[in-house]
């Protein structure tokens, strides 16, 4: 009996400190919370950043049996890591700079459950923390750099489509020019916010679809040339519908739906591509 109420009160004292841990640390970090969800409720194109979480705890819930056995260890050299991640939390809160405030409560974060729970458990975890870094919104600076390219690019090979179908157009630039409208392809066409979307879900079925880490990173980078081929044909798709029922009706509800089309033929060819990895194997 005695032994029995000994593990129960450590438990009780581990899960408490545990959580004064956690809370302390969630009150530190509160800035850097606050800037991510803020970003995420402002910009449509990191909405997807509340799901994030939610997901990675799933994951870990997934393996809540095999993380009862493993034993209590602490890693000291991830401390190195959390002392990094204070500093660029400090830099980042006196400059105001919500990109480096997110990643170092994201570096702080994974190396604080690597020391708490050392080396084993930090690898069970690996992939659920790794997965949080799709919560990270990235800076206006470099999103403008990436969008710009990829709208030019998605224009531009969206034309090649739109002339083997034989639609008159002109291009300017990221403006396609037809006989009864017109229609530019702006930032939120770039495909960037799709492109971001099926890489996570690639992520999260690259992980529970194959094996071994080749053939994860395979599937899971086949995301992007599936998810710019998509925005391609979206493009098309909403300049063929322009040219043959109007600028209105190619911009209503069905700019969306073929936006959500094309993202489910993006998880089709994802499927497929996963499929083709399991074959390769036999």
């Amino acid at each position: 009996m005695d032994n029995n109420n000994n593990n129960n009160n450590n438990n009780n004292n581990k899960y408490i400190y545990l959580s004064v841990i956690g809370i302390i640390f969630l009150i530190i970090f509160y800035p850097a919370i606050k800037g991510l969800m803020t970003r995420w409720e402002e910009d449509a194109n990191f909405s997807h950043g509340f799901i994030i979480p939610f997901v990675s705890i799933y994951l870990i819930w997934e393996k809540r049996k095999d993380l009862i056995y493993i034993p209590e260890e602490k890693s000291i050299w991830s401390l190195s890591f959390f002392i990094l991640g204070i500093i660029l939390y400090i830099l980042g809160f006196v400059g105001q700079t919500q990109f480096i405030m997110g990643i170092s409560f994201y570096i702080s974060l994974i190396s604080l459950v690597f020391y708490l729970g050392g080396k084993t458990l930090g690898k069970k975890l690996m992939f659920p923390m790794l997965f949080l870094i799709f919560m990270i919104p990235l800076p206006y600076s470099v999103y403008d750099r990436i969008t710009i390219p990829l709208k030019f690019f998605a224009t531009k090979m969206s034309s090649y489509l739109i002339a083997m179908i034989g639609i008159p157009f002109r291009l300017d630039g990221v403006i396609i020019r037809l006989p009864n409208t017109s229609l530019e392809v702006a930032d939120a066409c770039s495909g960037l916010r799709s492109l971001i979307s099926l890489m996570a879900l690639g992520a999260i079925f690259a992980y529970y679809n194959q094996k071994s880490i080749k053939k994860q990173s395979i599937l899971f980078l086949s995301s992007i040339p599936i998810a710019v081929a998509g925005n391609i044909l979206r493009i098309t798709l909403t300049t063929w519908i322009a040219f043959v029922y109007g600028q209105k009706i190619a911009t209503s509800f069905l700019h969306e739906f073929s936006g959500v089309l094309i993202f489910i033929f993006g998880l089709i060819f994802l499927y497929f591509i996963g499929e083709l990895l399991n074959w390769a194997k036999k």
